[in-house]
């Protein structure tokens, strides 16, 4: 059961991390082809985003899947149900996503930064965009 919830976790933030970069590398392809090393040598765009996901969702989907098992499975407690655990995890998932838009949605409508200037690599709107997504 704790490799379900493990990996079952990571395998939605791998998920969420792909979707999420599709649409982030439409609105900025220099987030990933100037600001992010090259990765793979790969070119084509979508598979970079991908590719990227991918890397990027390994450390903390993989913590946040053995965080989730020891909350929810461990101690004295009744144990919280697999599908309990993910649907509660997706969840969450959907809610950083809808704040990172709204985020993201008042940087592109107002073209200003959110966050201290440092966090920026240039002062684009859709750099600005995306960093603050």
């Amino acid at each position: 059961m704790v490799y379900t919830i493990v990996f079952g976790i990571w395998a939605q933030v791998f998920l969420y991390c792909v979707l999420h970069d599709q649409y982030l590398i439409r609105i900025a392809p220099e987030h990933f082809t100037v600001y992010h090393a090259p990765l793979w040598g790969i070119t084509d765009l979508s598979l970079l985003a991908a590719a990227w996901a991918f890397k990027a969702s390994i450390g903390p989907g993989l913590l946040l899947g053995l965080g989730a098992a020891f909350v929810g499975r461990a101690g004295t407690r009744p144990r919280m149900p697999v599908g309990k655990i993910l649907k509660v995890n997706a969840g969450l998932i959907v809610v950083t996503e809808l704040c990172g838009l709204a985020s993201g949605a008042y940087a592109w409508m107002t073209g200003e930064m959110l966050y201290p200037e440092m966090i920026y690599p240039e002062e684009t709107r859709p750099l600005i965009t995306t960093q603050t997504i």
